[in-house]
């Protein structure tokens, strides 16, 4: 079944942009162990999943929706 656009969780763009260039060549667990251990080289980033698990773990999974000036 789909997920409803709706129920996608609402990620920054610095967020989108990294996960977008970055998420086919890792796991999830992986980028979260990498995100513990503060070696995503971008710290935006990785302040971000780090303060922002399960949004990133549901963005991840069920797809997510980019940020917008409507949405901040």
């Amino acid at each position: 079944s789909q997920i409803d656009e709706s129920q996608k969780v609402v990620i920054p763009k610095f967020v989108a942009e990294w996960l977008k260039k970055y998420r086919h060549a890792h796991t999830l667990l992986k980028v979260l162990n990498s995100a513990e251990n503060e070696l995503i080289t971008l710290s935006t980033v990785n302040d971000w999943i780090l303060d922002n698990q399960y949004d990133f773990i549901r963005a991840w999974i069920d797809g997510y929706k980019e940020e917008t000036d409507e949405t901040e």
